[in-house]
């Protein structure tokens, strides 16, 4: 990635998810190109989800990216 792709795409936002979301969308608008390199994550011996172990937090997680998407299409970047 090159230096000035860090330097004006790099929001401030509080987790990955959120600041992923925003990075991309401010790549989108300067008109960057994203190269997506495929990955498959092998499976976890406790077959458990660490980001969302449960309903409720796997809910709150997709309400707080959904706040962020509407934040940053609301705000001038």
């Amino acid at each position: 990635m090159h230096r000035d792709v860090l330097k004006y795409g790099v929001p401030i936002a509080y987790g990955h998810g959120e600041f992923f979301i925003e990075f991309l969308y401010k790549a989108y608008k300067r008109g960057l190109n994203i190269l997506e390199l495929p990955y498959t994550q092998p499976m976890d011996i406790e077959n458990i989800s660490k980001t969302a172990p449960n309903i409720l937090r796997f809910f709150g997680l997709g309400f707080h990216y959904l706040t962020r998407i509407f934040h940053t299409l609301i705000r001038k970047n």
